[in-house]
């Protein structure tokens, strides 16, 4: 019942999803083994440690934290078999998008898109397609992938959503290792380097 799908704070409901419509969907891979940064972390920090300033590169952290193997493919078939078209993948692989029918995008997720409108009209701009549901990967490919983009973030522009998929990135790194129980796994902040990309800043939690 449209009457009763709730718009986030400013924005409108304007209608339901037509089922032809495209939307881009972005699935962020699964990295192993971050329960390791913390570790990693320290090892360079602490000056007590003969790797002491030996700070690694974005590669050979990379390499610490790959997705599984197969990870990438499998998240491409998957995509596929529910009409997927536009895939592309990122090096190295983190994150696959592609282009999907609205009622594709409903019935892998299980969920219902909506339209919606910025409710100041001194910023127009044209409905947007977001769902208020709460997405559960599915199973299928649920070893793979810890992140669902761009049927649920609400940002201003790109920048921001992009923004947004990086924030929800290293707070799945973090927590993670929250979980393995490292109670001095690091923080992490973001500050902008000034050419529209992020660095991550560390900073050890006192404890």
């Amino acid at each position: 019942n449209n009457q009763n799908v709730a718009a986030r704070e400013g924005w409108v409901h304007v209608g339901p999803a037509v089922g032809h419509e495209i939307v881009r969907l972005t699935l962020g891979l699964k990295h192993q083994n971050t329960h390791l940064l913390p570790k990693l972390w320290w090892d360079v920090a602490n000056p007590q440690s003969n790797n002491y300033g030996k700070f690694l590169t974005k590669e050979e952290l990379y390499e610490h934290v790959a997705p599984h193997p197969d990870a990438q493919g499998e998240v491409i078939s998957w995509l596929r078999q529910h009409g997927a078209r536009n895939i592309r993948t990122t090096n190295p692989p983190s994150f696959v998008s592609a282009d999907l029918s609205a009622s594709s995008v409903e019935s892998a997720l299980s969920i219902k898109l909506h339209h919606f409108l910025r409710e100041d009209p001194s910023k127009p701009s044209l409905p947007v397609l977001r769902t208020n549901d709460q997405i559960v990967i599915p199973t299928e490919i649920e070893d793979h992938v810890d992140m669902v983009s761009g049927v649920t973030d609400w940002s201003k522009s790109r920048r921001q959503a992009k923004l947004a998929r990086r924030r929800a990135r290293i707070n799945s790194v973090r927590h993670a290792s929250a979980r393995d129980g490292d109670a001095t796994a690091p923080s992490v902040g973001f500050v902008n380097n000034g050419n529209h990309e992020l660095e991550i800043n560390v900073m050890p939690q006192c404890v």
